[in-house]
C-alpha cells in the first residue's frame, strides 16, 4: 500500500466583481507641493506610518530581496492597504459569504535595503538638516556610484541605488542649528533600491490584512534623484534649517517638530538597541514612507469620495477588477507523491 501525503490549500471562489483603483504607483514629486498638503498634515501621516510600514501586514508583505544578497539584505513589497481601494468595497452586510477581496496584478513598490559602510562620506550638498535649537535630525542623500547589476527571473536588471545617511541632534542639546558638529559622523546608514511589481493579492474582508501574494511579477527599477526625494522631507519636516543664512526655527509645538523630536528618541541608541539594529530598521520605514505617501491611491487631490467609479486620471496600472471572495481549505497531493507512486508502481510490475 501506498500513502499520499495531503496537504491543505486555500482557494478563493468569487462571488462579485466591481472596477476600481489600488495598489500603489511610482513615487510623484508633484504630490509633494504644499499645495497639495501641509507639511504638518504630511508630519501626521508619516508618523501614523514610519514605525511599521515595512512590516505590517495591513500594507505589506516580504519578498525574497532580488537588489542585494550581502548582510543585513531585506525586501518589503509595500502593496497599500485595504482603505485605498477606491471605491471601496461593499460593506460586510453584502455578499456576507465574501470573507476575502481578491484583486489580480495589482502593483506596489519593492523596497530593498541593505547594509552600507558607516564611514561612508557625504559631501555638504548631499546633506540637509531639519528642526530646532531642541530637536534636528539631519539626512544626507547620494546616488550611488557603482551600478548595480542583478538577475531576475532571467531578466539581467540594472540599478543606481541610493545611499543614504541619518544622524540626530543629542537629546538635551539646545543649540542643534547652531553648532553642527553633531552631524560630523553619520550615525546610521543604509542603500536602499525601489522598483515595482504586481501580483495577485488577496485581503481579509474582516481584519483587512494581506492574507496572500502569488505570482509576483520581475520588478521593474525605479530611480529617483535624491533632489526628487528631498523635497519629499522638506514637505514632512518643514523647512531647511542646514545653513545659517537660511535658518528657520520649526515652533516646537508644531506636528513636524513633534515628529522630528520622536525621530530624535527612536533612533537614539539605548541599553535596550546598543547594535543600532532597531534605529536602523525605524530609519528605513521612514525611508520607504514617501514611496507610499507621494502617490495617487494615498494622495489624490481629485478624489471624489462620494463616486462610485474608480477615480479618473490615474495611472493605468492602478485600475483594477475587485473580487469579494469566498475562501475554502481543500486538500491536495503533492505532485512529489504522485511521481514516487508512479515510480514505485513501475518498478513493481517490471
Amino acid at each position: 500500500m501506498i500513502v499520499a501525503f495531503e496537504q491543505t490549500a486555500t482557494t478563493y471562489e468569487t462571488l462579485y466583481t466591481y472596477p476600481a483603483a489600488a495598489g500603489v504607483s511610482s513615487y510623484n514629486v508633484s504630490l509633494t507641493q504644499t499645495s497639495i498638503i501641509y507639511p504638518s498634515v504630511a508630519a501626521i501621516l508619516v508618523s501614523n506610518l514610519f514605525t511599521n510600514i515595512l512590516t505590517s501586514p495591513l500594507a505589506a508583505t516580504s519578498l525574497p530581496p532580488h537588489s542585494c544578497s550581502e548582510p543585513g539584505c531585506i525586501s518589503s513589497f509595500i502593496l497599500g492597504s485595504y482603505g485605498l481601494i477606491q471605491p471601496p468595497p461593499l460593506p460586510a452586510s453584502n455578499y456576507s459569504m465574501a470573507d476575502s477581496i481578491s484583486i489580480r496584478g495589482l502593483q506596489g513598490v519593492k523596497v530593498d535595503f541593505w547594509d552600507s559602510d558607516l564611514g561612508e562620506q557625504f559631501m555638504s550638498e548631499d546633506c540637509k538638516i531639519w528642526g530646532s535649537n531642541e530637536t534636528a535630525i539631519e539626512i544626507c542623500l547620494r546616488q550611488s556610484s557603482h551600478e548595480k547589476n542583478n538577475l531576475v527571473l532571467g531578466i539581467m536588471t540594472s540599478l543606481l541605488p541610493l545611499t543614504i545617511g541619518a544622524s540626530v541632534c543629542p537629546l538635551d542639546t539646545y543649540d542643534c542649528l547652531q553648532n553642527h558638529t553633531w552631524s560630523n559622523q553619520t550615525q546610521l546608514v543604509t542603500a536602499m533600491a525601489i522598483s515595482h511589481c504586481t501580483a495577485d493579492v488577496v485581503y481579509s474582508r474582516t481584519n483587512r490584512s494581506i492574507l496572500s501574494t502569488t505570482n509576483v511579477s520581475a520588478p521593474t527599477t525605479q530611480i529617483i534623484a535624491p533632489s526628487d526625494f528631498f523635497l519629499a522631507f522638506e514637505t514632512i519636516f518643514g523647512f531647511d534649517s542646514s545653513y545659517p543664512e537660511t535658518q528657520y526655527d520649526i515652533d516646537p509645538f508644531s506636528a513636524n517638530d513633534v515628529l522630528i523630536d520622536a525621530i530624535n528618541v527612536e533612533f537614539s541608541r539605548s541599553s535596550h538597541d546598543t547594535s543600532g539594529a532597531v534605529a536602523l530598521s525605524l530609519f528605513r520605514g521612514l525611508l520607504a514612507t514617501p514611496l507610499l505617501l507621494f502617490q495617487p491611491t494615498y494622495l489624490n487631490p481629485n478624489l471624489n469620495l462620494s463616486s462610485e467609479a474608480p477615480p479618473k486620471g490615474l495611472p493605468p496600472e492602478l485600475y483594477v477588477t475587485v473580487a469579494l471572495s469566498q475562501s475554502f481549505q481543500r486538500l491536495t497531493i503533492p505532485k512529489w507523491t504522485w511521481i514516487v507512486y508512479v515510480t514505485i508502481s513501475g518498478s513493481i510490475y517490471l
